[in-house]
């Protein structure tokens, strides 16, 4: 029962996809990251369906685009983009780690992170729109082999502040 429980807590954390709620334990959480890559699986999956989708109903390549860079977004809530915009601030503020630290506490998004959100988003799209239907699978397996080299990560490497939920994890 703790790896199903590992599984919600994974996909409640790191996506807005419902599952059932529950009182989290120290227990049920050890194996959350596990699970994490699955999430990428799922936005492949779905970007997938979206292709077969629009091909089937004569979607415009400009809708196609849009809606499919949006659709990783809409899946995980932005969980990714806030913590980008957050380091982005830190990262260009070119000041001491310790300032950069209280940076990313900091509620209030900057002129920093908007700028280079935009520019990502910019390039993201760009992107998007040369992926032909063969790339589209390597493009959605990028997905699930981001989160596990991410999950490796997060167990392999010191934090940098021993608060937060990356040291709770």
């Amino acid at each position: 029962m703790s790896y199903l429980k590992a599984l919600c807590i994974a996909f409640s954390i790191y996506s807005k996809i419902p599952v059932p709620i529950f009182d989290w334990k120290e227990e049920d959480m050890q194996y959350h990251l596990i699970f994490f890559p699955w999430i990428g699986a799922v936005i492949g999956a779905v970007l997938l369906g979206w292709q077969y989708l629009a091909d089937y109903m004569g979607v415009g390549k400009l809708a196609y685009i849009l809606i499919g860079v949006a659709i990783p977004l809409l899946i995980t809530g932005g969980f990714h983009i806030d913590g980008y915009m957050d380091t982005m601030d830190a990262f260009r503020s070119y000041r001491p780690k310790e300032e950069k630290l209280q940076i990313l506490k900091d509620p209030h998004i900057g002129a920093f992170s908007v700028i280079m959100l935009a520019g990502l988003g910019l390039i993201y799209t760009a992107a998007f729109s040369e992926i032909d239907e063969e790339m589209l699978w390597v493009f959605v397996a990028g997905f699930f082999m981001a989160r596990t080299l991410s999950g490796i990560a997060v167990i392999s490497f010191p934090p940098a502040k021993k608060e937060g939920m990356l040291y709770t994890f």
